[in-house]
C-alpha cells in the first residue's frame, strides 16, 4: 500500500531518524553546539564546543563547493530559518541519511581525536628545553 509506506517514511522524518544528503546534519549539530557554547557556565566546554561546532562546518562547506558560488550560505541560511520557524528542512530532498549513522561516525572521530590527544599519557613524551632567549621573551609578556 503506497499509503502505508508514505505514512511511515513521514513518521520516520517525523522522528528524526532521517535527514537529507548534503551536510544538514553537520550544520545541524553546528547550530546546537553553537548554541550551548552560549549558554555552558564552564569556559573549558563552552571552547571545546565552538571549535567542534566550527570544525562541523568544513563537510558542508566541502560538499557546496560543487555547486553556485554562494551556495554554503544559502543552504546554512534555509536550514537556520527552518529551524526558527519550526519548519520542514529540504522538503523538496529525495535523498536521505541515517542519523544514527552519522551521530556513530561523530563519536568515533572524537573518541580518536581525544586518543590522539592523551597520547603523551600514554608514551612518554618530552620537551625540548626551551632556549634562554625564548623563556626571558616569555617571561617579559
Amino acid at each position: 500500500d503506497q499509503r502505508g509506506n508514505q505514512n511511515y517514511s513521514d513518521s520516520c522524518i517525523e522522528l528524526g531518524l532521517v535527514l537529507p544528503v548534503g551536510g544538514l546534519f553537520e550544520i545541524l549539530l553546528h547550530y546546537y553546539l553553537s548554541n550551548y557554547a552560549k549558554q555552558c557556565q564552564s569556559s573549558n566546554t563552552s571552547i571545546i564546543c565552538s571549535i567542534l561546532a566550527d570544525a562541523l562546518l568544513s563537510i558542508p562547506k566541502t560538499l557546496c563547493m560543487t555547486q553556485k558560488k554562494n551556495a554554503f550560505p544559502q543552504l546554512c541560511l534555509q536550514v537556520t530559518s527552518a529551524l526558527q520557524s519550526n519548519r520542514q528542512l529540504l522538503p523538496n530532498q529525495r535523498l536521505l541519511e541515517s542519523i544514527s549513522c552519522k551521530y556513530h561516525l561523530v563519536a568515533s572521530v572524537l573518541q580518536c581525536a581525544a586518543q590522539l590527544l592523551s597520547v603523551d599519557l600514554i608514551i612518554s613524551i618530552k620537551r625540548l628545553p626551551q632556549k634562554a632567549e625564548e623563556s626571558d621573551s616569555e617571561a617579559d609578556g
